[in-house]
């Protein structure tokens, strides 16, 4: 980013955001006063893909800012993470770049798989997450969500002429619905949608690895949280149940010498 050069940081949220991204965005107002020149946020239509355009559209008609930083609202935004996107962002030549954070998928009941929220194309099977990122680097990326995504001005304004006749001028960044990924049809989310149409405007994607967006995730404890922390527990220090052929008693390290 040039010096002269501002940030709009904007977000969707349900009435209300969390605690911690809220202290997040006072400390950052505070420290990068001269970086940031609006905020925005719009509240939860019930459709991602609306909510998102109406962001854009926002930004677009309301501020004289060159960039967007689309955050969630759960997530902590540090400044060393907002300096590298900054510092990482060139209108010329990266003129959308993301931040690393992680989305979450349920395995198996109570359980949280993190995916980093960075795309990589892969011939055989599409879209697949980029799980081998190097660390604390810039890379380049087909496709990111946009948790933490900046983009300049200009590529919102080429996408909105390129995409209007098919949407219209208000619609024409975020959809969701079907494409072909990998020889089959699946339906896609409205940010990797945005990420399709950047690739099909012939822009560059990376994201800057270092730049990292902690999320707050939610989920019930059960007693299988307890059951395997205890496996681990007894694992690794050496413990045992009561065996009544040895005498090793619960909490007791059978490991330990003997004293003489």
């Amino acid at each position: 980013m040039q010096d002269n050069e501002t940030v709009c940081i904007s977000w969707c949220h349900h009435g209300q955001v969390d605690a911690y991204f809220a202290h997040s965005m006072m400390d950052l107002i505070k420290e990068e006063p001269k970086r940031i020149g609006n905020f925005n946020s719009v509240q939860g239509l019930g459709l991602l893909a609306k909510s998102r355009n109406i962001q854009v559209q926002y930004f677009l008609n309301n501020t004289e800012d060159d960039w967007l930083l689309i955050v969630d609202a759960d997530e902590y935004v540090t400044r060393d993470a907002f300096n590298k996107l900054v510092n990482a962002a060139d209108k010329d030549v990266y003129p959308v770049v993301s931040g690393l954070c992680f989305a979450s998928t349920s395995p198996g009941p109570g359980k949280l798989q993190p995916v980093p929220a960075i795309f990589r194309a892969d011939g055989e099977h599409g879209l697949v997450p980029f799980f081998e990122y190097p660390k604390n680097s810039l890379v380049e990326i087909h496709s990111a969500g946009t948790g933490c995504l900046m983009i300049h001005r200009s590529v919102l304004l080429h996408m909105q002429k390129a995409y209007e006749k098919q949407t219209g001028p208000d619609w024409a960044w975020f959809q969701d619905g079907p494409i072909e990924n990998g020889g089959e049809i699946t339906w896609i989310s409205e940010d990797l949608m945005f990420s399709k149409k950047l690739n099909e405007l012939g822009y560059r994607l990376v994201a800057h690895t270092g730049a990292l967006f902690p999320h707050h995730k939610e989920f019930w404890l059960i007693e299988m949280h307890y059951d395997e922390w205890l496996a681990e527990e007894k694992e690794k220090l050496g413990y045992h149940k009561q065996n009544p052929s040895t005498g090793t008693k619960f909490g007791q390290n059978k490991n330990k010498r003997k004293k003489r």
